[in-house]
C-alpha cells in the first residue's frame, strides 16, 4: 500500500468514524448516559471483563489449530493474538492482521503469507460461528415478528458468510486444479512480479488446507463455539450492568451487530461505527438508545481494554522500532 493510500485509507475512515459519533450523539439524551453509567453494576461488568480476558486466551489456543505444521507455542500464540488485536485498534483497515501474520512468521519460521491464510481462515471461522448463533438464536427466540423484520439485515450478512465458507471449501477440494491453473499462467509470463504474486495466491490456498483435515477442524470448530459462546456470556453480563433483560435472542443480535460493524472500514479500533450500528440495531428492536448506546460503548471499551493493556506492554516490549517497513512483506526468496 503506498503512502498516499495509507493516508487516504487513515483519513477516510476517520471522516466515517466523525460521521458516525455525530449521527448517533444527535438521537440520545447524554444527562441519561451519565445517570446509566454512573448507576452501573460493577460486579456483571467485573465478570464481564474475565470472561473476555479468557476468550481471548481461548482464541490463541484455538490459532494453533489452523497451521498445517509449525504451530506456534501457546504463549507465542497469544502474544501474536494480542499484537494483532492491539495494532487493530491503532492502524486503519485492519492492517494489524500483517503485523500479526509477520509476528507469526518469526515465531514459526513460516512464510508469512502462510500464516495470512491461517488468519484468514480464523476470520472465516468466527464469522460462520457468529451467523450461525445469531440465525439461529434470533431467528428461533424472536420476541415477536415485527423483531425478527428488524433483524434481516444482519441476516443477509450471515447469508454472506456461509457463502463465502461454501466458496473456500470447493476452492480446497479443487486446489489440485488451481495449482495446476496456477503453474501454466506463471508458465507462461514473463514478469518476475507476475510469477511471484501467483506462488504467493498458492502458499495462501496452501495455508487454508487445515479446514479440511478433520481432527484440527474437531477443534476448531470445539474452539469456536467456546470462544463465541463465552463471548455471548459476556454480552449477557454487559446488559445485567445495565438492568437490561436481552434474552438469547436479542443477545445473539447485539453480539452479531458488534462484530458485523467492525467489518466497516473506519478508524482504527471500529470508534464511532460499532456504537452506531450497534447501537441503531438494539434501537430497532425496543431498546431505549441510552441503555442501547451505555452497553455498546461500554462493550467496545471493555474489548479495547482487554487486548490494549496487555498489547501496549507487548508492544513496546517487543515490537517498538522492531517492525521495518523492509520485512512487513514476504521477500520474493521465500516463496521461490
Amino acid at each position: 500500500m503506498s503512502k498516499y493510500s495509507r493516508k487516504l485509507s487513515l483519513y477516510g475512515g476517520v471522516a466515517i468514524s466523525l460521521a458516525c459519533v455525530w449521527w448517533v450523539l444527535r438521537s440520545v439524551d447524554l444527562t441519561e448516559i451519565a445517570r446509566l453509567l454512573s448507576a452501573v453494576r460493577m460486579l456483571p461488568l467485573l465478570t464481564a471483563v474475565v470472561i473476555t480476558v479468557v476468550g481471548y486466551v481461548l482464541r490463541a489456543w484455538r490459532w494453533r489449530y489452523f497451521f498445517a505444521e509449525k504451530a506456534p507455542s501457546i504463549s507465542a500464540s497469544y502474544r501474536c493474538v494480542i499484537l494483532g488485536f492491539f495494532m487493530n485498534n491503532i492502524l486503519p483497515a485492519r492492517m494489524g492482521e500483517f503485523v500479526r501474520a509477520h509476528l507469526g512468521g518469526k515465531a514459526t519460521g513460516l512464510s508469512r503469507t502462510t500464516v495470512l491464510a491461517t488468519i484468514a481462515g480464523e476470520r472465516l471461522a468466527d464469522g460462520v460461528m457468529i451467523s450461525l448463533i445469531f440465525s439461529g438464536l434470533f431467528t428461533f427466540a424472536a420476541r415477536d415478528a415485527q423483531a425478527l423484520q428488524e433483524g434481516k439485515a444482519l441476516l443477509y450478512v450471515s447469508f454472506l458468510f456461509a457463502l463465502a465458507a461454501l466458496i473456500v471449501f470447493l476452492l480446497l477440494v479443487f486446489r489440485r486444479s488451481v495449482y495446476r491453473l496456477i503453474e501454466v499462467i506463471a508458465g507462461r509470463l514473463k514478469g518476475r512480479a507476475s510469477r511471484f504474486a501467483l506462488v504467493r495466491i498458492r502458499r495462501f490456498i496452501e495455508g487454508l488446507e487445515p479446514l479440511l483435515r478433520p481432527k484440527r477442524l474437531f477443534w476448531i470448530i470445539i474452539g469456536s463455539v467456546l470462544v463465541w459462546g463465552i463471548e455471548l456470556f459476556a454480552y449477557a453480563k454487559i446488559s445485567e450492568a445495565f438492568g437490561q433483560d436481552l434474552g438469547l435472542s436479542y443477545l445473539s443480535l447485539f453480539l452479531a451487530a458488534v462484530n458485523f460493524s467492525s467489518l466497516i472500514p473506519a478508524a482504527p479500533g471500529g470508534i464511532g461505527v460499532i456504537e452506531a450500528f450497534a447501537t441503531a440495531a438494539l434501537v430497532h428492536v425496543g431498546i431505549e438508545p441510552e441503555p442501547a448506546l451505555a452497553m455498546v460503548a461500554i462493550q467496545h471499551l471493555m474489548q479495547m481494554l482487554v487486548v490494549g493493556v496487555p498489547g501496549g506492554w507487548l508492544f513496546f516490549r517487543e515490537l517498538h522500532g522492531h517492525l521495518p517497513q523492509a520485512e512487513a512483506a514476504d521477500s520474493e526468496e521465500e516463496y521461490c
